[in-house]
């Protein structure tokens, strides 16, 4: 089995307190993608979200969508094509505890044969959680991917005479256990300014950007790799944008077997 890691924010809107739900918002998330399925619908796909169980604040759930499989009927009735309707899924699993490091994260099983993006299909479910669900707790639910610092670093050493513009995408501050001037930076304008996310491009049109490994940019890294936002690099020359959700941590668990886990979901947790 192969999961692919992402991380997600809950950010207060600034809305009147006569509608606001004064629950923690941890238990708001929780609460609602385990009260039951959750039946919605994007570019004319049918999905949902199947609550499997629950642990000790993990929750083990499946993301599927409808289509149909054809199959042909025996002989006796002249192999008469028919149309059977499918779920084909995949397994999510969501740490909603709120411990620095290490909660607030989302491991999506993938099979391309089911989703070929998940990061995609984890937007859309955003989506929907906050229109129909959170907006009238007055929260809102953000993913980003997991990345390797490694792997931005070796972009920026690939491309180092053809960068044209790096922009970092930050959402507001979250529970990474990072204590920095760019964290308190994030922390202040949230409060001044309400924002959720902030935006900083660097560009050089001629294709001459340096990205030197300073505090901006290694706390920038550091921040956006761990699930704190995106990044995209700029190409002069191919007229290429390199993304962060292109370098999602991925982990393959070869003896884990998902007729195990379906039987014994203590496994998954473990």
């Amino acid at each position: 089995m192969k999961f692919q890691y992402f991380t997600y924010f809950l950010n207060p809107l600034q809305q009147e307190d006569l509608f606001k739900d004064n629950r923690d918002k941890n238990d708001i998330f929780r609460d609602v993608i385990t009260t039951g399925n959750i039946i919605y619908e994007n570019r004319g796909i049918n999905l949902a979200f199947v609550l499997e169980s629950e642990n000790n604040g993990y929750i083990v759930s499946k993301l599927g969508k409808r289509a149909s499989i054809k199959r042909n009927s025996p002989p006796d009735r002249k192999f008469e094509e028919t149309k059977e309707e499918t779920w084909p899924n995949c397994l999510v699993v969501i740490n909603t505890n709120p411990d620095n490091g290490t909660g607030q994260k989302i491991a999506f099983e993938f099979k391309s044969s089911v989703f070929r993006e998940p990061f995609k299909q984890l937007s859309n479910f955003a989506d929907e959680l906050n229109r129909r669900h959170l907006f009238p707790s007055g929260y809102a639910v953000t993913i980003n991917p997991v990345t390797e610092e490694k792997e931005f670093w070796e972009l920026v050493k690939q491309h180092r005479d053809d960068l044209e513009k790096l922009t970092f995408t930050f959402n507001s501050p979250n529970l990474f256990g990072i204590e920095n001037s760019l964290r308190e930076d994030l922390k202040n304008t949230e409060e001044i300014y309400a924002s959720t996310k902030v935006s900083l491009e660097l560009e050089n049109p001629d294709g001459k950007l340096r990205v030197p490994k300073n505090d901006l940019t290694n706390q920038s890294v550091e921040y956006i790799t761990k699930g704190g936002g995106q990044y995209s690099l700029k190409l002069k020359s191919k007229k290429l944008l390199l993304r962060s959700e292109d370098c999602i941590k991925t982990k393959v668990f070869e003896n884990l077997d998902i007729n195990t886990v379906a039987d014994n979901p203590q496994t998954l947790f473990e």
